[in-house]
Protein backbone atom coordinates (compact mmCIF):
# COMPACT_ATOMS: atom_id res chain seq x y z
CA UNK A 1 0.00 0.00 0.00
CA UNK A 2 0.98 3.67 -0.54
CA UNK A 3 1.19 5.62 2.40
CA UNK A 4 0.34 9.74 2.87
CA UNK A 5 4.16 11.27 2.23
CA UNK A 6 5.80 12.98 4.95
CA UNK A 7 3.68 16.42 4.90
CA UNK A 8 0.81 15.31 4.57
CA UNK A 9 1.39 12.58 7.03
CA UNK A 10 2.14 15.40 9.48
CA UNK A 11 -1.23 17.18 8.41
CA UNK A 12 -3.01 13.77 9.40
CA UNK A 13 -1.74 13.13 12.55
CA UNK A 14 -2.12 16.77 14.00
CA UNK A 15 -6.01 16.14 12.89
CA UNK A 16 -6.40 12.85 14.60
CA UNK A 17 -4.10 13.44 17.51
CA UNK A 18 -5.61 12.66 20.60
CA UNK A 19 -8.99 11.10 19.95
CA UNK A 20 -10.27 7.92 21.02
CA UNK A 21 -12.11 5.46 19.55
CA UNK A 22 -15.43 6.47 19.06
CA UNK A 23 -14.70 10.13 19.17
CA UNK A 24 -14.84 12.86 16.60
CA UNK A 25 -14.46 16.42 16.23
CA UNK A 26 -15.06 19.40 13.94
CA UNK A 27 -12.89 21.83 12.86
CA UNK A 28 -13.51 25.06 11.02
CA UNK A 29 -11.68 28.72 11.55
CA UNK A 30 -12.15 30.00 7.84
CA UNK A 31 -15.24 31.98 9.05
CA UNK A 32 -17.65 29.98 6.98
CA UNK A 33 -15.27 30.42 3.65
CA UNK A 34 -14.43 26.73 3.80
CA UNK A 35 -16.62 23.14 4.75
CA UNK A 36 -15.23 21.99 8.00
CA UNK A 37 -13.05 19.20 8.29
CA UNK A 38 -15.19 16.58 10.48
CA UNK A 39 -12.86 14.06 11.85
CA UNK A 40 -13.42 10.68 13.37
CA UNK A 41 -11.74 7.64 15.10
CA UNK A 42 -13.52 4.78 13.59
CA UNK A 43 -11.41 2.05 15.78
CA UNK A 44 -8.56 1.89 17.46
CA UNK A 45 -7.15 -1.66 16.77
CA UNK A 46 -6.66 -1.48 14.50
CA UNK A 47 -6.58 1.95 14.20
CA UNK A 48 -9.29 3.41 11.56
CA UNK A 49 -9.67 7.09 10.61
CA UNK A 50 -12.09 8.91 9.01
CA UNK A 51 -11.44 12.35 7.37
CA UNK A 52 -14.37 14.01 5.53
CA UNK A 53 -15.98 16.99 4.10
CA UNK A 54 -20.10 16.96 4.26
CA UNK A 55 -22.97 19.38 2.78
CA UNK A 56 -26.05 19.23 3.27
CA UNK A 57 -28.81 18.28 0.53
CA UNK A 58 -32.46 17.46 0.96
CA UNK A 59 -32.16 17.08 4.04
CA UNK A 60 -29.17 14.54 3.54
CA UNK A 61 -25.45 15.02 4.62
CA UNK A 62 -23.76 14.61 1.82
CA UNK A 63 -19.59 13.33 1.89
CA UNK A 64 -17.27 15.53 -0.50
CA UNK A 65 -15.39 13.38 0.11
CA UNK A 66 -14.76 11.13 3.07
CA UNK A 67 -12.11 9.11 3.42
CA UNK A 68 -11.01 6.07 5.54
CA UNK A 69 -7.33 5.61 6.65
CA UNK A 70 -5.65 3.00 8.55
CA UNK A 71 -2.48 3.82 10.53
CA UNK A 72 -0.13 1.20 10.40
CA UNK A 73 3.07 0.38 11.27
CA UNK A 74 3.83 -2.71 8.79
CA UNK A 75 5.69 -0.68 6.71
CA UNK A 76 6.92 2.07 8.25
CA UNK A 77 10.76 2.39 10.40
CA UNK A 78 9.26 5.45 12.09
CA UNK A 79 6.10 6.15 13.63
CA UNK A 80 3.49 4.87 11.85
CA UNK A 81 1.79 5.76 8.46
CA UNK A 82 -1.57 6.57 7.30
CA UNK A 83 -2.53 4.63 4.37
CA UNK A 84 -6.11 5.49 2.35
CA UNK A 85 -7.95 2.77 1.79
CA UNK A 86 -11.61 4.10 0.91
CA UNK A 87 -13.31 6.74 -0.04
CA UNK A 88 -17.01 7.90 -0.08
CA UNK A 89 -18.32 10.59 -2.16
CA UNK A 90 -21.11 11.99 -4.00
CA UNK A 91 -20.74 9.85 -7.53
CA UNK A 92 -20.17 6.60 -5.15
CA UNK A 93 -18.35 4.50 -2.70
CA UNK A 94 -14.84 2.62 -3.13
CA UNK A 95 -12.97 0.25 -0.81
CA UNK A 96 -9.57 -0.22 -2.32
CA UNK A 97 -8.14 -2.18 0.05
CA UNK A 98 -9.50 -4.76 3.17
CA UNK A 99 -7.46 -6.46 5.82
CA UNK A 100 -7.73 -8.05 9.02
CA UNK A 101 -8.60 -7.58 12.52
CA UNK A 102 -4.84 -6.85 13.13
CA UNK A 103 -4.28 -4.26 10.14
CA UNK A 104 -2.66 -6.95 7.62
CA UNK A 105 -4.17 -6.56 4.24
CA UNK A 106 -5.79 -9.71 2.65
CA UNK A 107 -6.93 -7.59 -0.92
CA UNK A 108 -5.63 -4.75 -2.24
CA UNK A 109 -6.46 -2.70 -5.91
CA UNK A 110 -3.04 -1.51 -5.70
CA UNK A 111 -3.34 1.18 -8.98
CA UNK A 112 -6.78 2.56 -7.15
CA UNK A 113 -5.20 2.90 -3.37
CA UNK A 114 -1.92 4.76 -5.06
CA UNK A 115 -4.21 7.22 -6.76
CA UNK A 116 -6.10 7.58 -3.52
CA UNK A 117 -3.41 8.49 -1.98
CA UNK A 118 -1.95 10.87 -4.64
CA UNK A 119 -5.18 12.27 -3.99
CA UNK A 120 -5.29 12.58 -0.22
CA UNK A 121 -1.75 14.20 -0.46
CA UNK A 122 -3.03 17.05 -1.81
CA UNK A 123 -6.19 17.15 0.22
CA UNK A 124 -3.97 17.05 3.08
CA UNK A 125 -2.38 20.28 1.82
CA UNK A 126 -5.53 22.19 0.93
CA UNK A 127 -6.87 21.39 4.50
CA UNK A 128 -3.99 23.14 5.82
CA UNK A 129 -4.17 26.36 3.73
CA UNK A 130 -8.17 26.37 4.27
CA UNK A 131 -7.97 25.69 8.47
CA UNK A 132 -4.58 28.03 8.37
CA UNK A 133 -5.55 29.29 11.72
CA UNK A 134 -6.44 25.96 13.55
CA UNK A 135 -2.89 24.90 12.42
CA UNK A 136 -1.32 27.86 13.33
CA UNK A 137 -2.79 27.62 17.20
CA UNK A 138 -1.75 23.94 17.54
CA UNK A 139 2.33 24.46 16.21
CA UNK A 140 2.39 27.34 18.54
CA UNK A 141 1.81 24.95 21.30
CA UNK A 142 4.01 22.41 20.05
CA UNK A 143 7.03 25.15 19.93
CA UNK A 144 6.09 25.77 23.30
CA UNK A 145 6.49 22.08 24.24
CA UNK A 146 9.80 20.12 24.81
CA UNK A 147 10.76 17.84 21.95
CA UNK A 148 10.21 14.05 22.09
CA UNK A 149 13.63 12.40 22.69
CA UNK A 150 16.64 13.49 21.35
CA UNK A 151 19.87 11.77 18.92
CA UNK A 152 22.66 10.51 20.63
CA UNK A 153 25.82 8.72 19.48
CA UNK A 154 24.94 4.99 18.78
CA UNK A 155 21.33 5.61 17.89
CA UNK A 156 19.99 3.59 15.50
CA UNK A 157 17.47 5.30 12.63
CA UNK A 158 15.62 3.27 10.12
CA UNK A 159 13.54 4.61 7.03
CA UNK A 160 11.10 2.82 4.73
CA UNK A 161 10.89 4.38 1.13
CA UNK A 162 9.30 2.98 -2.20
CA UNK A 163 6.29 2.90 -4.54
CA UNK A 164 5.42 -0.66 -5.87
CA UNK A 165 7.38 -2.12 -2.61
CA UNK A 166 8.68 -0.75 0.68
CA UNK A 167 12.51 -0.54 0.94
CA UNK A 168 14.06 -0.74 4.57
CA UNK A 169 17.40 1.52 5.18
CA UNK A 170 18.71 1.78 8.52
CA UNK A 171 21.18 4.63 9.86
CA UNK A 172 23.53 4.69 12.72
CA UNK A 173 24.68 8.47 14.70
CA UNK A 174 28.38 8.86 14.66
CA UNK A 175 27.90 12.34 16.72
CA UNK A 176 25.11 14.75 16.82
CA UNK A 177 24.77 18.34 18.13
CA UNK A 178 21.51 20.68 19.19
CA UNK A 179 20.89 21.05 15.38
CA UNK A 180 23.14 18.20 13.45
CA UNK A 181 23.42 14.18 13.15
CA UNK A 182 26.70 12.78 11.56
CA UNK A 183 25.23 9.41 10.45
CA UNK A 184 26.77 6.36 8.85
CA UNK A 185 24.30 4.03 6.64
CA UNK A 186 24.32 0.66 7.69
CA UNK A 187 23.61 -2.70 6.88
CA UNK A 188 20.79 -5.40 7.04
CA UNK A 189 19.57 -8.30 8.46
CA UNK A 190 16.11 -10.09 6.72
CA UNK A 191 14.21 -13.28 7.03
CA UNK A 192 11.51 -13.55 4.15
CA UNK A 193 8.06 -14.93 5.78
CA UNK A 194 7.57 -18.24 4.14
CA UNK A 195 3.87 -17.54 4.76
CA UNK A 196 3.98 -14.12 2.56
CA UNK A 197 6.27 -14.43 -0.04
CA UNK A 198 8.70 -11.49 -1.47
CA UNK A 199 7.67 -9.75 2.18
CA UNK A 200 9.44 -10.35 5.41
CA UNK A 201 11.20 -8.41 8.17
CA UNK A 202 14.64 -6.59 8.54
CA UNK A 203 16.54 -5.50 11.67
CA UNK A 204 20.12 -3.33 11.63
CA UNK A 205 23.57 -4.67 11.08
CA UNK A 206 25.69 -1.75 12.84
CA UNK A 207 28.92 -3.78 11.86
CA UNK A 208 28.14 -3.58 8.09
CA UNK A 209 28.86 -0.21 7.31
CA UNK A 210 27.37 1.36 3.31
CA UNK A 211 29.13 4.22 1.98
CA UNK A 212 30.38 7.13 3.81
CA UNK A 213 29.83 9.03 6.88
CA UNK A 214 27.51 11.98 5.92
CA UNK A 215 25.59 15.01 8.19
CA UNK A 216 22.42 16.07 8.40
CA UNK A 217 20.09 18.96 9.83
CA UNK A 218 17.74 17.26 12.87
CA UNK A 219 14.13 18.22 12.46
CA UNK A 220 10.91 17.99 14.44
CA UNK A 221 7.70 17.15 13.49
CA UNK A 222 4.03 18.49 14.74
CA UNK A 223 4.43 15.73 17.41
CA UNK A 224 7.44 16.97 18.52
CA UNK A 225 9.08 13.84 17.73
CA UNK A 226 13.04 14.01 15.55
CA UNK A 227 13.86 12.74 12.39
CA UNK A 228 16.36 13.17 9.32
CA UNK A 229 15.72 14.01 6.23
CA UNK A 230 18.06 11.42 4.07
CA UNK A 231 16.68 12.71 0.72
CA UNK A 232 13.85 14.00 -0.32
CA UNK A 233 12.05 10.96 -0.24
CA UNK A 234 13.24 9.38 2.32
CA UNK A 235 12.85 10.59 6.46
CA UNK A 236 14.91 8.38 8.74
CA UNK A 237 13.37 7.81 12.47
CA UNK A 238 14.80 6.32 15.40
CA UNK A 239 14.29 3.07 15.25
CA UNK A 240 12.09 1.75 18.16
CA UNK A 241 13.35 -1.67 18.65
CA UNK A 242 11.34 -4.18 16.90
CA UNK A 243 12.04 -5.66 13.17
CA UNK A 244 11.24 -3.49 10.11
CA UNK A 245 8.93 -5.10 7.45
CA UNK A 246 9.62 -4.74 4.01
CA UNK A 247 8.39 -6.20 0.59
CA UNK A 248 9.89 -6.82 -2.96
CA UNK A 249 6.88 -6.95 -5.00
CA UNK A 250 8.29 -5.12 -7.56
Amino acid sequence: MKALNPTASQIFFALVDGLQQGEAHKIETSGGTYMPVLVDCLSREPPLYAIAHRFEMNGDLVPDPDVQFLVSKDQSGGPPAPYPYAIDQLIGSRELARFDAHGHVTHLDRRGQASLADFANGWMRNIRDQQRRWFEEREATAAASPPTGTLAAGAILSATWGYDQTNVSFYIVLRATDRFATVQEIGRQTVERKEHPMTGLALPAPDQPVGEPFRRKIAINSRGIVYLAITNYIFAYPWDGTPVSWTSYA
